[in-house]
């Protein structure tokens, strides 16, 4: 069991399966709870957001009053939260593929804010990481060969003199 592990392949394999696992325990998470850090980043403040499997980042201009980092959950079951894009006043809206990868800007001219937004879905960050974590564990390297050249030739120059 100590030899499987020889090597950076496997040891990166086992790395980017746990990061594809808590990715996944994230994706479930935010079925059940909005989770979202916000931090001030010049005029503006900056976020990351985690709802409905698709993790969130963004900036809100102006910035909130807070100059520190803030975290926030929000239990999902208990407000009505509505997954279309109809229920929101966004001006401009961008789908790549189809896959909900989505990137737009929200205004609220009343209060006059302004979110921009970049979405991409968690499935789009966690299959590739675990597939990349089965190829890194499962294959297997190449026999290594005799690359020395020095032995290669004496073993040609034997023969040779024979």
């Amino acid at each position: 069991m100590y030899t499987f592990f020889h090597g950076w392949r496997r040891k990166a394999g086992v790395v980017t399966l746990v990061m594809a696992i808590a990715l996944m325990a994230m994706w479930l998470r935010s079925y059940l709870f909005n989770d979202e850090v916000s931090f001030p980043c010049g005029q503006s403040t900056c976020f990351v957001s985690s709802i409905h499997a698709r993790l969130s980042l963004g900036r809100q201009t102006p910035s909130h009053s807070s100059d520190r980092v803030k975290w926030r959950a929000f239990n999902l079951s208990r407000i009505n939260v509505t997954d279309t894009q109809e229920s929101c006043d966004l001006q401009i809206c961008r789908r790549w593929g189809g896959f909900r990868h989505e990137s737009g800007t929200l205004k609220y001219e009343r209060s006059r804010i302004e979110i921009e937004q970049w979405t991409i879905p968690y499935w789009s960050i966690a299959v590739p990481l675990t597939l990349l974590s089965a190829y890194l564990i499962v294959w297997m390297p190449r026999k290594a060969t005799n690359t020395d050249p020095v032995s290669s030739l004496n073993c040609c120059q034997q023969k040779h003199d024979e």
